[in-house]
């Protein structure tokens, strides 16, 4: 649990550095000048798409962790109005970081105006939010935590009021003007349909691309904003279903200890990191990025660390 406090901390810090440098208006990376997104938060990192994910990563831990205090007061015998002092107390004394964190992570990803790094973020956090509520007793407490589930409508809602103009802009650009990516998907396939085995090599996403490409596309495409035909392209279909076999396998893991745990926060965590950068890498390459790698593996070993049963020595 301090370990993933200790993450929330950090997420919190980038967060709080990146909204720094968006609001100073300085264009920076640390020391060095942005050459691509300038105007818009990224941290430390330089696609905002790859941000958004983790910002997204960091406000699901400090918000799960605020779920598990609320299902302690909810849980407890003691009558309604004792448990919402205790809550209070709990969330203005040692408590407040958490929210803070949450409303830090929160805004960075909203300032990315990244479109599928929120809908990502948004499919996850439903599946935080209803995994939570109905592993809640029945009656009144399920009830309000149901009634949390509109938290997402919350978020979106705070989304169109705070970058509302440039959100709606984008989504209506992907709709008018079309994105490349998607005219690239097919010429993938194509290149998946002429190796489809063994593939072209991991990493040789750049080069093999050229083989396929054609004058309709105009910009330079290093990577193919979309993992899962980028995987299936570099090292082709039987490499890749053994490696997605193993998220699957963890992923049905979680999903046991979440159903048998008293204390389930942790594995539901992770079930809903893993639908977020799932969502997310359907149409981009956030889990080619270490940090997003790094700290969704770290969420992974939040979940079954804490699954481990102490036995008496």
């Amino acid at each position: 649990m301090l370990l993933l406090k200790l993450f929330i901390t950090a997420e919190a810090a980038y967060a709080a550095y990146g909204l720094i440098v968006y609001f100073a208006e300085l264009d920076t990376i640390l020391w060095f000048d942005k050459e691509a997104y300038r105007g818009l938060l990224t941290a430390t990192f330089v696609n905002r798409n790859s941000y958004a994910t983790y910002a997204g990563l960091g406000t699901m831990a400090a918000l799960a962790l605020v779920l598990r205090y609320l299902r302690h007061m909810l849980t407890t015998d003691a009558d309604q109005r004792s448990r919402l002092r205790d809550f209070i107390e709990t969330l203005t004394s040692s408590g407040w970081l958490l929210a803070v964190a949450v409303l830090l992570c929160f805004l960075a990803l909203l300032l990315t105006e990244s479109r599928m790094g929120l809908m990502a973020f948004l499919a996850g956090v439903t599946v935080l939010m209803l995994g939570w509520s109905l592993r809640l007793p029945a009656g009144r407490t399920r009830k309000i935590g149901l009634a949390l589930m509109t938290l997402p409508l919350v978020l979106l809602v705070l989304n169109l009021s705070l970058s509302g103009d440039q959100t709606v802009a984008r989504f209506a650009s992907l709709f008018e003007q079309g994105d490349q990516r998607f005219d690239v998907y097919p010429l993938m396939q194509e290149a998946i349909a002429e190796r489809p085995l063994l593939g072209y090599g991991l990493g040789s996403f750049e080069s093999a691309f050229r083989l396929v490409r054609d004058e309709n596309i105009s910009v330079l495409f290093r990577r193919g904003h979309s993992d899962y035909l980028e995987l299936v392209m570099e090292i082709g279909w039987p490499a890749t279903l053994v490696l997605l076999s193993a998220f699957l396998l963890m992923l049905a893991s979680a999903l046991k200890l979440y159903l048998s745990r008293t204390d389930f926060e942790l594995a539901l965590l992770f079930i809903a990191a893993t639908v977020q950068i799932g969502v997310h890498a359907l149409v981009d390459f956030s889990m080619q990025m270490p940090a997003v790698v790094f700290a969704y593996l770290f969420l992974a070993g939040a979940a079954f660390g804490a699954s481990r049963r102490r036995t008496p020595s």
